[in-house]
């Protein structure tokens, strides 16, 4: 006699992965009528917002996000969000002038995203040059001095205008970056450099 065994099989879709860094503006385009989903709801830092995956990881998300990510024709993928901080000098041993919008109330991922998304669009530049931090964690992960005031917010958007010690560039971006933005709600514009 012969017994026949059927044992389920399961597929499992391997995980994609992806890096994102602490003050990064992450976005992901998806397609129509995808759902998005995690145990527990999304993280806070991330939204799906007009087709979009985005948001703006803090250090406090540190860690491994896992989403499942579904649509009515493909089946479900895994991507997992691996939040890092970032705590290299983008000029590497020169100082590094940034220019940063500071903005005294915090609120939503929403507004963080607003915010970065109206600096990006001022500026005529890709919002992934942009850093958007807790104005605290910003003047903890390097060694600042502001010029032109530094006066105390809540988060900061920040792009990075010269190196080394060029100091006439980055009064000039800062210059152009006030014009640039005199349209868009902001409480104070300073230079900072790390040392």
């Amino acid at each position: 006699m012969w017994l026949l065994l059927l044992l389920p099989v399961f597929v499992a879709a391997a995980a994609m992965r992806e890096l994102v860094y602490v003050g990064q503006v992450y976005q992901k385009p998806l397609s129509q009528k995808t759902v998005v989903s995690a145990a527990g709801g999304l993280p806070a830092w991330l939204l799906v917002r007009d087709g979009v995956l985005q948001g703006i990881p803090t250090k406090d998300d540190v860690g491994k996000h896992t989403l499942k990510i579904s649509t009515q024709s493909k089946p479900v993928s895994v991507l997992e969000l691996i939040v890092k901080e970032d705590n290299r000098n983008p000029c590497g041993s020169e100082d590094t002038y940034w220019v940063e919008a500071l903005y005294e109330e915090d609120g939503p991922v929403e507004d963080r995203l607003d915010a970065a998304l109206d600096v990006a669009e001022a500026l005529k530049v890709d919002v992934s040059e942009l850093k958007v931090l807790s104005y605290n964690y910003s003047r903890t992960i390097r060694s600042v001095e502001a010029i032109g005031g530094d006066e105390v917010a809540a988060y900061t958007v920040m792009k990075k205008v010269a190196c080394g010690d060029d100091l006439e560039t980055a009064a000039s971006e800062m210059d152009a970056f006030l014009t640039a933005v005199e349209s868009i709600e902001y409480d104070y514009v300073v230079v900072s450099f790390r040392l």
